[in-house]
């Protein structure tokens, strides 16, 4: 019995050390910027309703990024339901070593200002 708790015990923490180990894909430096190696796709996900006209219109940089997809997903419901809600999924891909911000504001194309707006800073590194 002493036995098996034991080497429980240990297996638990092989597994807390192994977790610990494992890189993590976004880390935020002293500055505020989100840093991700330069083979990292940056995905942001952002609640979106276009059944109401808004959506997110982004705003970056192509010298450091370039967009690689532009996606709705409607949340999924019980029943199809207009109207409903879901998620904007933007893609980018790092195109030089620096620092940038992506800037989204929700808004609907035909008027100035935008209800919301989010921003995001990323240190692309090798």
């Amino acid at each position: 019995m002493k036995k098996s708790i034991l080497i429980l015990i240990i297996i638990v923490i092989i597994l807390i050390v192994a977790y610990l180990l494992i890189p993590k894909k976004s880390i935020e430096d002293d500055t505020g910027y989100v840093v991700k190696n330069f083979d990292d796709q940056i995905i942001i996900e952002l609640d979106s309703n276009p059944t109401t006209g808004y959506v997110w219109v982004v705003n970056f940089d192509d010298e450091y990024l370039s967009l690689a997809s532009d996606t709705y997903f409607p949340d999924s419901t019980e029943e199809d339901i207009v109207g409903t809600g879901g998620k904007q999924i933007f893609t980018f891909n790092p195109v030089k070593v620096g620092m940038t911000e992506l800037i989204f504001d929700y808004m609907r194309e035909w008027e100035e200002e935008p209800i919301d707006t989010q921003h995001f800073k990323f240190k692309i590194v090798e």
